[in-house]
């Protein structure tokens, strides 16, 4: 029998093993969905921090006064 007709089987039976476990594709896609997104708002979160901090950067690179009106901000508080 040819490789991807034993691999095609073999993903058959799979599925209707999953299938009589109550386990389908969509279900299994669903709940890995739903495991790895506290996952990505961490990361995407922490993307969006690094781009705030690059942007500050380049801001104060830009206009060094910047940076001082921000520490006297800082200490005044």
């Amino acid at each position: 029998m040819h490789p991807a007709l034993l691999f095609l089987v073999a993903d058959l039976h799979r599925e209707d093993l999953l299938r009589d476990a109550g386990l389908d594709r969509r279900a299994r896609f669903a709940g890995a969905v739903t495991a790895l997104t506290p996952l990505w708002r961490r990361v995407t979160g922490r993307l969006v921090d690094l781009a705030s901090h690059a942007l500050e950067a380049g801001a104060r690179r830009l206009d060094p006064g910047l940076h001082r009106a921000d520490r006297r901000l800082d200490l005044a508080r």
